[in-house]
């Protein structure tokens, strides 16, 4: 079950409509696109491809564990898909925020 909350992003300035969710079992882009469905609500298959806002191989590698099994660096990639503001960060953190709701006042 996702958690819903009104807190602002301190990245975006923009409501989070949903808390981060990191699930290491399953690649990080398929954690996008299924995360990304669920607040559009809409079937994963009635979306654009992921490929053609990032390169799915390069999000999943960007933050996979060295060959030494350790840990990446700090940092977070922030990107648009299919209405919605998507931030995935070096913890393997997934939120997605809806691109259209306006800032908190």
């Amino acid at each position: 079950m996702i958690k819903h909350n009104s807190t602002l992003s301190p990245t975006t300035g923009r409501t989070r409509s949903h808390e981060p969710v990191s699930n290491r079992s399953k690649p990080l882009a398929k954690q996008v696109i299924m995360r990304v469905a669920d607040e559009v609500n809409r079937s994963y298959q009635e979306l654009i491809p992921l490929y053609e806002v990032i390169d799915p191989d390069a999000l999943d590698n960007l933050f996979a564990p060295t060959h030494e099994g350790d840990a990446r660096s700090d940092g977070l990639v922030e990107f648009e898909y299919a209405g919605c503001e998507i931030i995935v960060d070096s913890a393997g953190e997934v939120t997605v925020n809806r691109a259209n709701t306006q800032k908190e006042r």
